[in-house]
């Protein structure tokens, strides 16, 4: 870092945005060995609104907690400095209730900073259930939230609502306590305009009505149990589907989104049910497969491919499998 023709530092004489932005790479441990060679830098890492802290790294309980202290130090010598956004990942299987409280308290710490992301990936121990802690529904501040627990269960969301300026919601990997997600959703999140569901298992169905979405993904949703999906979003203008349905159960498909441009849906066709013609779209990506040994495969088949090609009749790019060509 320092200039062979000078013995100023390349660092300290950026400005302090892309001191932070070059900062946000680094771990906190790195940030901290960072903070050592010059008393500006110090000031600089102490300063950093972008916070990763990985505990996944640390398989050796001892090591984990001396990390959790250097983590807790670094955080008091922030003094309440202002955190845009925290990353969290960390192991809760082989953890004790105070280093899973101790983790909590980084969460307590970023709320009370007026954090605006939360990126969140936890391994929970067998079929124990998370619970976003009740801050998180409820901090103003908070604009993206994102949700990993490598397959574990995320408890039910308080029927008093929360995510009361949320924009962008992600969920992966996780199974859903709440039957009625998406119309807490709907009820609660008015200024959500991104919303991703990969790998999202114990609904049967998706209900989604928004005025402000933009943008959805639902990608590799459980196929057994997940029967239909609805949604209705007049700001709509992105939707990424890859939903490979069991069609014996009645699976349907239902939107309303006279204002999508981009679609892609992958996976195998259902019932579908367009409420009108999609006269805004763009780019159409198709590759569905057909399951021939349903009973009703020709009739439905047909039914439901002369539906979608009517609804997207009017793309500007439209790309077909061989399967849905024939």
């Amino acid at each position: 870092m320092i200039s062979p023709m000078s013995d100023v530092d390349r660092i300290s004489n950026l400005p302090d945005h892309i001191v932070h932005h070059i900062a946000s790479f680094l771990n906190v441990l790195e940030l901290a060995k960072l903070s050592l060679t010059s008393k500006m830098l110090r000031e600089l890492c102490m300063s950093v609104p972008f916070l990763t802290f990985d505990g996944m790294r640390w398989r050796n309980r001892y090591k984990r907690l001396r990390f959790i202290n250097s983590v807790d130090r670094f955080l008091a010598l922030r003094k309440g400095k202002q955190t845009r956004c925290l990353s969290i990942c960390w192991p809760f299987s082989a953890v004790k209730t105070d280093e899973k409280f101790r983790v909590f308290t980084w969460l307590y710490n970023a709320i009370a900073c007026e954090v605006q992301l939360l990126d969140l990936e936890f391994i929970l121990k067998g079929n124990e259930v998370f619970s976003l802690p009740l801050l998180v529904f409820h901090c103003e501040s908070l604009k993206e939230l994102k949700v990993n627990l490598n397959g574990g269960i995320l408890d039910k969301f308080p029927p008093s609502g929360g995510f009361c300026n949320l924009k962008s919601l992600s969920l992966n990997d996780l199974k859903l306590s709440n039957e009625d997600f998406g119309e807490w959703i709907s009820s609660f999140c008015k200024h959500l305009e991104k919303l991703t569901l990969r790998q999202i298992h114990g609904v049967a169905n998706i209900n989604i009505s928004s005025s402000t979405l933009g943008s959805l993904v639902i990608e590799t949703c459980c196929s057994n149990y997940l029967r239909s999906i609805s949604i209705s979003a007049e700001m709509l203008s992105d939707f990424i589907l890859d939903w490979k349905a069991c069609i014996w159960n009645g699976s349907s498909l239902k939107i309303f989104a006279p204002n999508l441009v981009n679609l892609r849906w992958d996976g195998h066709l259902v019932n579908l049910h367009c409420l009108e013609k999609l006269k805004h779209l763009k780019r159409s990506a198709i590759n569905l497969s057909i399951n021939p040994s349903c009973p009703w495969y020709e009739r439905s088949t047909n039914q439901n491919l002369s539906m979608l090609l009517n609804s997207i009749c009017m793309s500007g790019a439209l790309f077909l499998t061989n399967e849905g060509i024939k």
